[in-house]
């Protein structure tokens, strides 16, 4: 069923937006699974929170993968021991992890409803991709906010989908679209002064 099709679709974006996350913060150095997931929760906080049923099998499917390793079984740590009694163990990242965390960030995701959450993991590592990659990564996703903003202001002329509804109908759609547009626009004004920023330092670099 297509349904069933989306839903995977889904769960493995989400997968690979974890995925990413984990072995983008062990690019700093290693971590244990509670800090991971603290700040992953403040990074999505208020609202988005993520389980430890979620995430650490995905750090067990990654130390087999042989991306990332178990750098010492470490103490029990108190703020583990509360919830389910887990020892603190420590991961660092390996050689075909730091090349599977280049492949995960230099990706052109599709634009899906998801792709936010996956742009929000990327900005928090650009610094790990080189001036022409971290431009490379803003221009695509400076795409998704681009078909977003044409897709609202569409909604405000003849050939709208809307345009065939009733004028109460309308006037409600175009109060929501209009909500929607403001904060798209805000995001890719972002967007498209952090491409500026970028190219202005490479232009710099030309001899």
């Amino acid at each position: 069923m297509a349904s069933d099709r989306q839903k995977a679709d889904g769960e493995h974006r989400k997968v690979n937006m974890l995925e990413l996350f984990i072995m983008g913060e062990l690019m700093d150095g290693p971590h244990h699974g509670y800090l991971l997931r603290d700040i992953l929760s403040r990074v999505f906080a208020p609202f988005r929170q993520f389980s430890w049923g979620t995430l650490y099998p995905l750090i067990g499917q990654l130390e087999r993968s042989g991306y990332i390793e178990l750098i010492d079984g470490g103490e029990r740590s108190p703020c583990e021991e509360k919830p389910h009694g887990r020892q603190k163990r420590n991961f660092g990242i390996t050689d075909a992890g730091r090349a599977r965390f280049q492949v995960l960030m230099l990706a052109n995701s599709e634009y899906t409803a998801d792709f936010p959450e996956l742009l929000t993991v990327k900005l928090l590592y650009l610094r790990w991709l080189t001036p022409t990659q971290q431009l490379a990564v803003l221009e695509h996703s400076r795409g998704y906010f681009v078909q977003t903003r044409d897709y609202c202001l569409q909604a405000f002329t003849a050939q709208s989908p809307s345009a065939h509804l009733p004028a109460e109908a309308r006037e409600q759609i175009y109060r929501i679209v209009n909500f929607r547009l403001s904060g798209t626009q805000a995001q890719l004004s972002w967007i498209e002064g952090e491409i500026a920023r970028r190219r202005m330092a490479l232009d710099t670099m030309i001899p």
